[in-house]
């Protein structure tokens, strides 16, 4: 499994995932870092990237509040 972590707008989620997902058949998951408002820097809501990111095919999603690191 490859853990690609920290990911603060989804626009960096998807191009880890991309790249990773041309590199290896491994299970992929994503983490993504949220600001105190509970969305991506980007202004993404938690629902939006969970849709957008398992319509791309990772395997799991993660999440992580700026406040918790």
């Amino acid at each position: 499994m490859i853990f690609i972590n920290g990911a603060k707008t989804l626009k960096a989620a998807k191009l880890a995932f991309q790249c990773a997902k041309e590199m290896t058949c491994l299970p992929l998951l994503v983490g993504l870092c949220f600001e105190e408002s509970g969305n991506l820097s980007c202004g993404t809501t938690p629902l939006c990237a969970l849709i957008t990111l398992q319509a791309m095919g990772v395997d799991a999603i993660g999440c992580v509040f700026e406040t918790d690191i």
